[in-house]
Parts: structure tokens; sequence; C-alpha cells
């Protein structure tokens, strides 16, 4: 009768095969919009286990009055503004009857690398240097979903019939707001309890998340009068980017503001951060002509809020922040600036410290670790609230620590893909259960 040990023991001999599908998941480009051929990958894989395979493109139409929803068509930095030839895929293990259900999610899609020359290794490459893989997406998250691949071969391998449903999910479409995650809920996938492996050790470690913030994209608009550089002394033109430049210190300040409003909350599962950026700022642009001083820039970002904060009310609150900001400006107060929200709006939430699939998997983890676990909060949006909040289903982040995360030289740490791998097969037994 195979136990749990045994299955400890196969992950290590299969930690080779671990690492280089992490460095096979890094080496496919699946940046947001362009997620088909990872999926295609991943799909191949999966497809080894005999499991029930669903793979399908979500539907806009399907999705765009649900609450939940991003509007990926606004979101200018996803390259297809739909989901032709982005597809889900999950695959489902039938379990015999009697035990809980369990879902493991993992998005595939990533942001851009950005500029080459500034990556000390190819952040297509999959780089394995010192214990660390390198590569977009290394740890946000191919690492976290090299680990539920393997969780569920692993499982299959071995022969264990489970009792309750064990069901992986491979989304896209994480990071311009959760819609492929939707997606799935809507179309019938539901649990007794998810996993995300999302990198819950990349600021802690020993991490089990169980809260990530909510966020909403921002843009301003901010106006000017063109005029020639020259004409200045004649007062034909007010650039805009010197009007942007002083609502770039207005966000600064209300950034401020947010951060001491968080110290007052004093959320019990972010207090191990000290200080957290709670609104940013990601685009900048203005200008049409090098010689004409520009009538319009825009300034485009998001802002964030945690568990026991309203998302609608901090939105409120930087707009008429800005609002009378720029009223002090007399250009500004006759020419006021624009501020739309749109694209991304993600609710915060917050998992309970007594739900059942917390302390499974918390006691998982401490006996792979074989330290404890620490309990925390995730310091940025995720799809946690798709589960917590809308599928009413319980769920937490988990998933292997690294660096350079939405930066260069992005990394996850082998190590930690293995021990994730490990703490999944675990969970899966004890929640599933095994059929003896």
């Amino acid at each position: 009768m195979i136990e749990e040990i045994d299955l400890l023991n196969m992950v290590e001999r299969k930690r080779n095969d671990i690492i280089e599908l992490t460095r096979s998941l890094i080496r496919i480009p699946s940046v947001a919009g362009e997620e088909r051929d990872c999926q295609n990958f991943i799909l191949d894989r999966l497809n080894r286990l005999d499991w029930k395979m669903d793979v399908w493109e979500p539907k806009i139409s399907e999705l765009k009055n649900h609450p939940a929803y991003s509007d990926v068509e606004k979101c200018e930095e996803v390259r297809v503004r739909n989901y032709d030839a982005r597809p889900n895929v999950v695959a489902t293990l039938q379990g015999s009857g009697g035990g809980k259900s369990l879902i493991l999610n993992g998005h595939v899609d990533v942001v851009p690398p950005g500029s080459r020359e500034m990556w000390s290794h190819d952040p297509w490459g999959g780089e394995l240097e010192d214990g660390r893989l390198y590569g977009r997406g290394a740890v946000d998250m191919k690492g976290g979903l090299a680990a539920i691949i393997a969780a569920a071969e692993t499982i299959c391998e071995a022969g264990v019939s489970l009792k309750g449903n064990l069901i992986l999910e491979s989304v896209v479409d994480e990071e311009s707001g959760g819609n492929g995650t939707l997606a799935c809920l809507l179309r019938g996938y539901t649990a007794d309890a998810a996993i995300i492996t999302e990198p819950s050790q990349l600021s802690i470690r020993n991490g089990i998340g169980l809260a990530s913030t909510g966020t909403n994209q921002y843009r301003i608009k901010v106006k000017g009068r063109s005029g020639h550089p020259s004409s200045l002394q004649f007062a034909e033109y007010v650039s805009a980017i010197d009007k942007a430049s002083a609502i770039l210190g207005a966000i600064k300040n209300f950034n401020s503001i947010r951060q001491q409003e968080r110290l007052r909350l004093n959320p019990p599962l972010y207090r191990m951060f000290a200080v957290t950026n709670l609104i940013g700022v990601g685009k900048i642009r203005a200008g049409e002509w090098f010689s004409m001083m520009p009538n319009l820039a825009f300034i485009e970002g998001s802002t964030q809020c945690y568990p026991g904060e309203n998302l609608e009310e901090v939105k409120k609150k930087f707009a008429d922040y800005i609002a009378s900001f720029a009223n002090l400006d007399p250009w500004m107060r006759s020419n006021p600036p624009e501020i739309e929200f749109f694209g991304i709006h993600i609710i915060p939430t917050e998992v309970g410290t007594s739900e059942p699939i917390v302390t499974t998997v918390r006691d998982s983890a401490r006996r792979i670790w074989k330290v404890e676990p620490t309990l925390m909060g995730l310091p940025g949006g995720s799809d946690l609230r798709i589960f917590t909040e809308y599928g009413k289903i319980p769920a937490l982040l988990f998933g292997p620590g690294g660096g350079g995360l939405h930066a260069v030289d992005e990394f996850v740490i082998t190590n930690d893909v293995i021990d994730i791998t490990k703490a999944i097969v675990s969970t899966i037994c004890s929640w599933c259960r095994m059929k003896r």
C-alpha cells in the first residue's frame, strides 16, 4: 500500500524532470494575449494523464455582465483584446466519492519582459544558475504551474485513487484582471477548496497567502495648450507635461496618505510589511511632435486597497484628492484633469485562518519545510477573490519563491518548486483522501 512518504520520494526522484518542466514553460513566451503556444504545451503534457480534459476560449459576452469581470477590451497592454486563440485548459480526475474536491489553479500569462538590454539573463532562456531558474514568468508563475502539473503526474504515476475530485486549471489572462479563472467558475468548475500557486514565498519565506489586495486601473487625462517651444514669452502654450509632472507629485503625496491609513487599519496578515506602495504609476505618455508642446498628457497606473477597505471608496478618495489638488492651479482650475477607472477591477479578499484547507496545507507544509509556515497576505491583486468572494470557495495562495516579480532578471528558486510540489501532493492525499 502506497504511503505519503513514498509519494514524496517519487517527487524527489523526479526533481530534474520538474526543473526541466519549469524551464520548458519559461522558454515559451506567453505574454498576456499570446498564451496559446504555452497552453498547447500544457495540454500535451496533461493529455498523458488520461484525465477528463476541457479546452475552450472564454467569450467576453459570457463574462462582461459578471461583477468580477475586468474589461480586457479597454486594456491597451494586452495585444489581443479578446480570447480568440487564448484557451483555458482544465483537467479533472474524478474521485470515487467520499472525499473533498480540490482545485489547483495557475495562470500561464506573463507580463512583457521590457528592454532586453536590461536583463543579465535571456528572459525566455530558462537559464539555471545557483539553484535559480531565470526568465520572464519564472516566479509569476511558471514555477507554480510546474508544481501542480508535477503533483498531478505523481499522483497518477503512483496509481493513487482519490475519493474526492481533483481539478487542475491552467488559465489565461490573470495579469490583466483574472477573466480566465472567472471563465472557469462560470463554466461550472467548483470545489470544496482551491489552491492558487502564486509565489507566496516571494516576500516572506515559508509563507501561505490568505489574502490579496484590491486594485483598479486609472487614467488621468491632463490638459494643456499646444504651441511652439519658442512662444512661451507670448503665453501661447501651456505644456501638458508640466501639469502632469505636478499631478505626479500629488499622486506621491496621496500614496503617503494611504500608507498612513494602512497603518491605522493594521490588517493582521500584512503586519510583516513595513511599507507597501498603495498607488503606482505605470505609464506616462504625451506629445505628437518634438517641436510642439503637447496639449494632452496621460498618466496611468493602479490604486490598491486592503481587506477591510472598500475599493469604490478608495477610488473616490483618490479622484477627489486629484481634483482638489488641481483646483489649486489656475490653469487646471479652468481645465481640470479627467480621471477614469477602467480595465482591471479586483476587490480585496481574505480567508479565515481556521478554514480546513488552511489547516491542511499548513500541516503539509510544516512536514515538508520542517518549520512553522507564516500566514500572510499577498501585497498585490490575484485570482483569489474569484474563488472566495464570487465562488464562495475557500482558497489560498501557495507557491514557490524567487525574485524579480514584474522586473528584470526574474527567477524562481528550484528547491522551492520541489518543496511546493511535495506539499501539494501531501495536501491532495489528505484533502481528497486516498482510497485504500
